[in-house]
């Protein structure tokens, strides 16, 4: 806090800030002065069908009769910039469309330029793309290699418009430019100590080099990355539909919207939706999201490490150690466990609170319960399983230290953490808990009658993930540097070495007091590489009891287990820096594991190799793979019939102008049947669809209809428009007041705490 009073003082800051802005309003200004308007427009008699010996004209192509390869818009010349293109087509069969080059060119891609799958029942589709070189583009429609006679495409007409969006791109660029600037200027500011200075860059090189493979062109990404990123795009589109908080994400399942939001914490995926709405390509944003999210899971491993660990050196390689550890590369890249990984940021703020509750000796000396607060918030807003997984083994650790925690202090922090963490997440927990009342596949698989079962099916997922042993000591376990610590920790305390600092300098192992925390720590970190193994009895729990059946359900696969002992490992390494008598030996071990782990980070980035780029979400719907396992789909739906028809009875409905927007409809309709009508629109009911008539403000009953669509009930001799939409319940929004309000009570509380106090936060007790 010195330094930035003393950069304040000096009006260095306020210049800089002056700088800063007067560059974006420059560069605000050239933009708009430079800015020129571009549409083009295509009818379905522009069109020409492409083959080897040259183009002709035609928008129809059927392999029956031609051997035409594809139907292309004419040759656009387009200045670099982000374009929306709306597209009209039939077609018949498996086909895709795209942009692509007329001429090739060597070494170039499109950005976002791939080909996406078509669905054949909507007939038209629009997305946007983001130029670099666009002089000799086209668009391009064609049927696939599985195409069988028959099957057939038109291109009907092509709307390509330049997008405002190509003025707010630069800008944001600019701005993130200037906030990296800014933070690296408070970072090296001149009157910090040497021996802090060095800590951060270390810290920001490890979180650099564990995300290498994001500063390439494409994407490296598994199989569950199409999950995440319509996740992204789905609060992206929520946030533009006017929804806040996202709740019914659009665009799922062939825009009949996914409540993903509602049981799945995305908090910090607001960042790239933003970006998204700035003009991000999709595959940027998520590349800007897990490099912040590799910078963020650095810094809050080093601050909660340095709570529990003590010097800086044990915290720093510890940090390294965490961040760069095999498991939560291979989850970050090979698996795209977007969720998991997110949410390790928390796991060591976690551990630093469970830590001081242990061991503190006064009173809210070290506002315990904010670490607490933070870690298991920060767990539910990120990756639910990882916060169950976390849980279990915080109930491990209090069984272990229940004499600690029946202290006075230890139950005062624990309970205010507890209650502070019920208020602040009350806008997730409310609607998550009513949905979970509900029939979903995911509450119909944890209400599963256990009748004679077979635990051996049952368990199938969980079982066939564990890993056998040589697995956990691979380069995708736990890796070479965490695998060391894991057989050298026992081996260092147990040889009773003059080297170790216990023994031969008893009275500076007495003050810190470490090693019987460190001593559970590895214990803890032991039952969690087991739970990880196949060697885990996990059939013969579940024959004990159901709750083990639903647990291991519920988790999914076993190897999850090993990122909780990631960590519990990076602590233990930091530790075994600090319990050497000779400093020399402290920095050598320190800088061995440190080595080990960019080393092996290094090696498994070699077959890294981002070969495709990801398209902007066009048509996420018409794979159903993007779901996931479909958890939050209401019970009893058929994904396989899910066209954008709205159902109704034409003989007694009359039906005029109708306007949709996401998740919102607007019906012109006239009922003159004498009876009540339904009319079923292409949305996936949820609790909160509300039907209005838009002129009285009147409610009008909406139910799950065929298929669990969204159907709305208009009453005889009705004649009108009516509006259909998500609306939160009243309650929601009291449990958002109720959040917000004690946001800023914490904010309030942590501001007017003593400065001695704030170093946790903000790491002033380096």
């Amino acid at each position: 806090m010195n330094g930035i009073r003393h950069i304040i003082k000096e009006k260095k800051a306020v210049v800089i800030l002056l700088l800063e802005a007067a560059a974006l309003l420059f560069a605000g200004i050239f933009l708009l002065l430079s800015w020129q308007e571009q549409t083009l427009h295509f009818a379905q008699e522009d069109m020409q069908l492409v083959s080897d010996a040259g183009n002709s004209s035609g928008s129809y192509l059927d392999h029956s009769y031609t051997e035409m390869s594809a139907v292309v818009t004419p040759e656009m010349d387009l200045e670099e910039g982000i374009y929306a293109i709306e597209l009209a087509y039939q077609t018949s069969g498996p086909a895709r469309a795209g942009l692509v080059y007329t001429v090739p060119r060597e070494d170039k891609k499109l950005v976002n330029g791939n080909e996406f799958e078509l669905n054949p029942d909507n007939g038209q589709v629009s997305w946007k793309i983001r130029i670099q070189d666009g002089t000799g583009v086209s668009v391009r429609l064609r049927l696939t290699g599985d195409a069988v006679d028959g099957d057939y495409v038109q291109l009907l007409d092509v709307r390509v418009v330049r997008s405002r969006l190509s003025l707010v791109y630069p800008l944001a660029c600019l701005i993130l430019f200037f906030l990296i600037f800014d933070f690296l200027l408070l970072i090296f500011r001149k009157n910090w100590e040497n021996e802090n200075a060095a800590v951060i860059p270390i810290l920001a090189a490890a979180a650099f080099l564990a995300g290498l493979p994001f500063y390439q062109d494409g994407y490296v990404g598994g199989i569950d990355l199409p999950f995440h990123m319509s996740r992204i795009e789905g609060i992206y589109e929520g946030l533009k539909e006017g929804q806040f908080p996202v709740r019914v994400q659009p665009g799922w399942l062939n825009g009949y919207g996914y409540a993903v939001s509602v049981f799945y914490g995305d908090i910090l995926l607001y960042f790239p939706a933003v970006l998204r709405m700035a003009g991000f390509a999709l595959q940027d944003a998520m590349k800007a999201y897990l490099i912040l999210v590799n910078f963020l899971t650095v810094f809050s491993a080093y601050f909660s490490f340095k709570k529990c660990l003590g010097g800086r050196l044990a915290a720093l390689t510890a940090a390294v150690l965490y961040v760069g550890a095999g498991d939560r590369l291979a989850r970050m890249y090979e698996g795209s466990q977007i969720g998991a990984v997110s949410a390790m940021i928390f796991y060591p703020v976690v551990l630093a609170g469970l830590y001081l509750l242990f061991t503190q000796k006064e009173e809210g000396a070290d506002r315990t319960w904010i670490w607490l607060l933070t870690g298991f918030s920060g767990l539910l807003m990120t990756h639910l399983l990882s916060c169950l997984m976390i849980g279990i083994f915080t109930a491990l650790g209090c069984v272990i230290c229940f004499r600690r925690l029946l202290r006075r202090n230890a139950l005062k922090e624990a309970g205010k953490a507890f209650a502070a963490w019920l208020l602040l997440n009350a806008w997730f927990l409310v609607p998550f808990f009513q949905y979970m009342t509900k029939d979903f596949r995911v509450t119909s698989l944890l209400s599963d009658e256990m009748t004679a079962p077979n635990y051996y099916v049952k368990l199938a997922g969980y079982l066939k993930d564990c890993l056998d042993i040589s697995d956990i000591f691979s380069l995708r376990g736990l890796g070479y540097a965490l695998a060391f610590v894991l057989l050298a920790y026992p081996v260092i305390m147990l040889s009773g070495s003059g080297w170790i600092r216990e023994k031969q300098v008893p009275a500076v192992q007495k003050k810190d007091g470490k090693s019987a925390e460190i001593r559970i720590v590895f214990l803890l970190a032991a039952v969690a590489v087991f739970i990880s193994t196949k060697a885990f009895p996990a059939v013969l729990l579940a024959k004990m009891s159901d709750i083990f059946v639903r647990l291991f359900q519920t988790v999914q696969y076993g190897d999850r287990f090993l990122s909780v002992a990631v960590l519990l490992l990076a602590c233990v390494g930091g530790y075994l820096t600090t319990v050497f008598a000779s400093a020399r030996l402290r920095y050598v071990l320190a800088g061995a594991l440190c080595a080990m782990t960019l080393l092996q980070g290094m090696l498994m980035f070699e077959s890294y190799t981002a070969d495709r780029q990801i398209l902007e979400p066009v048509d996420f719907g018409t794979s159903l793979l993007t779901i996931g396992n479909g958890e939050y789909v209401p019970e009893g739906t058929d994904l396989t019939s899910l066209s954008r028809d709205m159902w109704y009875e034409e003989s007694a409905v009359e039906i005029g102008n109708v306007e949709n927007r996401y998740l919102t409809y607007k019906i012109a309709a006239a009922n003159q049947s004498g009876m009540e009508q339904k009319i079923a629109l292409p949305m996936l009911y949820y609790e909160g669809y509300t039907g209005r008539d838009i002129r009285s403000g009147e409610k009008l009953e909406t139910e799950a209809g065929p298929n669990n669509r969204v159907t709305v009930t208009v009453p005889e001799g009705y004649e009108g428009t009516l509006c259909v939409r998500f609306e939160e319940f009243w309650y929601w929004r009291a449990a958002e007041a109720i959040s917000l309000a004690t946001l800023l009570a914490i904010i309030f509380c942590v501001i007017k705490m003593p400065v001695s106090r704030k170093g946790f936060i903000v790491g002033q007790d380096l």
